[in-house]
């Protein structure tokens, strides 16, 4: 049995609630040949934090692009979701002052992303129910990748 050589997310405390989900867009071109039996769809996604600081808000965008291929050659589909958290700890407590980057506590991150992928992946779903590509399924994402 392999371990796991990542190191422990120590916890900072962070509190979160999503306030909001959205289709921010989604292209889906018409076809006329239906997909090839077998095909081996390839997901490439990622997820960007927009902070919003006065309100203490936090909007996490997940782009996906479906395509038949690593390189989105032929992409079938890209569709963009957001989740909007509003955060019980001033944003600005965790806003660098020489650069104003912020840095949120790894767990927070690790949170938002996992719900936001989650709830993605039923608005996918949704969205892709009587197209050509229903059936296809966001498959499980270890949020760590995006942290």
């Amino acid at each position: 049995m392999a371990v796991s050589k990542k190191k422990a997310i120590k916890p900072i405390p962070f509190n979160v609630r999503l306030v909001g989900v959205s289709l921010l867009g989604i292209n889906l071109p018409v076809r006329i040949e239906p997909i090839p039996d077998g095909t081996v769809f390839q997901f490439n996604m990622k997820i960007e934090q927009r902070f919003y600081l006065e309100q203490n808000i936090v909007l996490t965008i997940f782009n996906l692009k479906i395509s038949d291929t690593p390189t989105n050659d032929n992409v079938y589909c890209e569709i963009t979701t957001s989740c909007t958290f509003h955060i019980k700890e001033d944003l600005k407590a965790f806003q660098d002052t020489k650069t104003e980057k912020i840095s949120l506590p790894e767990n927070g991150r690790l949170l938002m992303n996992s719900l936001t992928i989650s709830t993605s992946r039923g608005m996918i779903a949704s969205e892709l129910n009587s197209t050509y590509l229903q059936g296809v399924i966001l498959p499980i994402v270890d949020p760590t990748t995006f942290v």
